[in-house]
């Protein structure tokens, strides 16, 4: 089963964690998207009684969970991401052109775990108008970056291109820290021997 990556966690927390006053209560959150159940306790580095730490307990349990094969907590964790989209985009625009700053990289980070978004206005417009967002698997699954070039890496390694090795290594791992530009430069940039 593939459950959300890292970076796609990582960004709804960061989101959640960076406006806290999008949500009455924490709690009613991690309860309304059944991420508040003891199994999902997992021990952390962080101070269990802070908001981080009552926030990313839980959601890290439930991927640790879900990576494990536990649908009920893959569904919790999409259902985290809906609800938070949509409490973010609550009397926003849908114009593509002024959707908010972090929408292109959860945008990215979904289709690199298999799935897109789409999001609909339910009711009005303005600050009182209701967003639903859902998250729906697209036809492919999800391979990770670093499972692709496994190949290629192999190929040049076999016949001694060291220097095509290290780019290609280098672009993989910019690309992972979302450093584009520079996975660019690495992957065009001529070998020189």
């Amino acid at each position: 089963m593939s459950t959300l990556s890292d970076p796609t966690v990582a960004s709804v927390l960061e989101l959640i964690y960076g406006d806290q006053s999008k949500f009455h209560s924490l709690e009613a959150l991690l309860l309304g998207v059944d991420l508040e159940r003891p199994e999902y306790g997992v021990p952390m580095w962080v101070n269990a009684d802070s908001y981080w730490g009552r926030l990313v307990s839980p959601v890290y349990g439930a991927r640790v969970a879900a990576q494990g094969g536990n649908a009920k907590a893959d569904r919790a964790l999409l259902d985290l991401v809906e609800v938070t989209v949509s409490r973010f985009l609550q009397g926003e625009s849908l114009q593509r052109k002024s959707l908010p700053a972090w929408m292109p990289e959860l945008l990215r980070a979904l289709l690199a775990d298999g799935y897109r978004m789409k999001i609909d206005r339910v009711t009005g417009e303005g600050p009182d108008g209701t967003v639903r967002c859902r998250l729906k698997p697209t036809g492919e699954l999800p391979v990770r970056l670093a499972d692709r070039v496994t190949l290629p890496e192999t190929e040049l390694e076999v016949r001694g291109q060291q220097t095509a090795l290290d780019h290609l290594r280098a672009a993989v791992k910019h690309y992972g820290r979302g450093r584009f530009p520079a996975c660019e430069k690495r992957c065009v940039r001529p070998c020189s021997r």
